[in-house]
């Protein structure tokens, strides 16, 4: 939706609810805003509807809207884009996804662990996460997700560390990331010991490609 009038929010709520009365599926949301920032609230009825299998959250705006209360008994694949959420939301969007097969955040901040307790869930996809320059040095990100069965982390990362938990049902990962945001000249090596870390913890894994290597 590509608006710039003052009743944009109210024509965005009447698309969203037209949507879900029409039992829509597959529902693609992205909101870009060119030039102002805009405040845009989305219809607490998304985060309710049973009629959605696959969601995409894609926002290019200022999302303003509380913790919502989540229920989507029927979504299998969500993919959240250009957000800041926390980790309320994540554990709030994992207790009540019961059938959700695949979780992809890119391009997110404000959390710092990925706790996916969930025994549905088996693809996990975590890319090009961002955080203010003021806080680098606390950046990590803690990765917890016993049942998932395929993980990818992908494209530019601005932290500090990513650390895997517990991944241990997991059968394929895919390493195709790179550390920036650090200007010191240590950041080749912090850069390979973080990957070395990565590595040692999928050691159990049947499939792991870094980059374009595969290793089987």
């Amino acid at each position: 939706m590509l608006y710039d009038s003052s009743d944009g929010n109210m024509f965005g709520l009447r698309w969203i609810r037209y949507a879900i009365n029409r039992n829509v599926e597959e529902l693609l949301l992205r909101f870009l805003c060119i030039g102002r920032e805009v405040e845009f609230t989305i219809d607490q009825l998304l985060f309710i509807s049973s009629c959605f299998t696959h969601l995409t959250l894609d926002d290019d705006c200022i999302f303003l809207s509380p913790t919502p209360a989540i229920s989507w008994k029927n979504l299998r694949s969500l993919c959240i884009s250009s957000l800041n959420i926390d980790q309320d939301v994540i554990e709030n969007i994992v207790s009540n996804t019961p059938v959700l097969e695949t979780l992809v955040l890119r391009y997110c901040s404000g959390y710092s662990r990925l706790d996916i307790s969930s025994e549905s869930i088996k693809n996990l996809v975590f890319s090009r996460y961002y955080v203010p320059e003021d806080i680098l040095d606390e950046d990590i990100i803690e990765i917890n997700a016993p049942n998932i069965l395929s993980l990818t982390i992908q494209s530019d990362m601005v932290l500090w560390k990513i650390l895997l938990l517990d991944v241990s049902c997991l059968l394929e990962a895919n390493l195709d990331h790179e550390k920036l945001g650090y200007r010191d000249t240590a950041r080749k090596e912090k850069e390979e010991e973080m990957l070395k870390g990565l590595i040692l913890n999928l050691r159990h894994v049947k499939e792991l490609k870094i980059g374009i290597l595969s290793f089987l």
